[in-house]
């Protein structure tokens, strides 16, 4: 396929049918002015503290949609780059199963983790741990809170305080592709109860005249990898055992596809000699709203790479609108 059939991406904007009501609003970025969609955020009037009601009311930003049809013409540029057939069986296969995670997608799939996390929880009193300024945690939980989560007691910007904590916990959060990020802010909240020793052993060492109290962690993960997935269930196996803390994940119904659960033993060696992947990084998958790091999907496969040569547009773009960066 000629470069030229890659044309420009599309300017639009979210539907109410897809999303409900928004509004514009024009920032500045890097690459200068851009008006993008918001939406309010959910008016909380009674259970809930001041802050917690402060925070869900704050306006959301939105990401800015990708055009679908200029992501289909570089997948079939890509394919056409293959030298041998073989590596055209390869391309097709890895580009039929790379997902594009679009806001719908993500709101549908939060809606889905609330339903399932409102119900485990009922009347239970939890906080909501990890709700960092400008990161998609912080952002995540607006959405939640728009959507209907049962809102938590507390909200913490950083490492729950041990005089002032409940039994349950929970992280949200958007996408896992290698897991590495999630586990951190896991091994960090765990912290609450001693110290993580360097080789990764839970010391159940109290902080000075502090009761560790802290038993249940929920992960919210709307989409995740298998590899994630692994990661998570293997650190809810060492809290368990280690500390008697439950850790329950829950995710949307869409799996981000992973190359090594995709590809035979053949293609793999073939894909990681084209890629040269870090270990981990073999998500299939990229979001509207921000760009996989290299420990998540191999960077020139998210270029539309193949030995050398590259799609005349990119899968994903690196000008991506973050909506939780200021």
């Amino acid at each position: 396929m000629a470069a030229a059939a890659c044309s420009s991406p599309k300017s639009r904007i979210y539907s109410e049918a897809e999303i409900g009501k928004t509004s514009t609003i024009t920032i500045r970025s890097e690459s200068g002015q851009r008006t993008v969609q918001v939406m309010e955020g959910a008016s909380l009037h009674t259970g809930v503290t001041a802050d917690v009601a402060a925070f869900a009311k704050k306006q959301i930003p939105l990401p800015v949609p990708m055009d679908l049809e200029v992501f289909e013409l570089a997948k079939k540029e890509l394919v056409s780059f293959a030298q041998t057939n073989f590596d055209k069986g390869l391309l097709e296969k890895l580009t039929a199963n790379i997902l594009p995670i679009t806001f719908p997608m993500l709101v549908a799939q939060l809606k889905n983790c609330i339903v399932q996390f409102n119900q485990k929880i009922g009347k239970t009193s939890y906080e909501a741990a990890y709700v960092v300024p400008e990161t998609s945690r912080e952002w995540v939980t607006q959405l939640a809170l728009k959507y209907g989560i049962t809102p938590p007691r507390v909200l913490h910007a950083g490492r729950p305080d041990p005089n002032n904590s409940s039994e349950t916990v929970a992280i949200l959060d958007e996408c896992s592709f290698s897991g590495s990020n999630i586990t951190g802010c896991i091994r960090d909240l765990t912290q609450i109860f001693g110290r993580i020793s360097q080789d990764h052993k839970l010391v159940l060492e109290s902080l000075p005249s502090v009761k560790p109290t802290i038993r249940n962690i929920y992960v919210l993960m709307p989409f995740i990898s298998s590899t994630a997935k692994k990661s998570l269930n293997a650190w809810s196996d060492f809290l368990k055992e280690n500390g008697n803390i439950n850790m329950t994940v829950i995710t949307g119904s869409i799996s981000i596809p992973s190359a090594d659960s995709l590809l035979d033993e053949e293609e793999f060696e073939r894909f990681e000699e084209l890629y040269d992947p870090d270990t981990g990084a073999y998500a299939l998958a990229f979001s509207e709203w921000k760009t996989p790091d290299d420990v998540s999907i191999p960077t020139q496969l998210l270029e539309g790479g193949y030995n050398g040569k590259f799609t005349s547009i990119p899968f994903h773009s690196r000008d991506v609108f973050v909506p939780y960066h200021s």
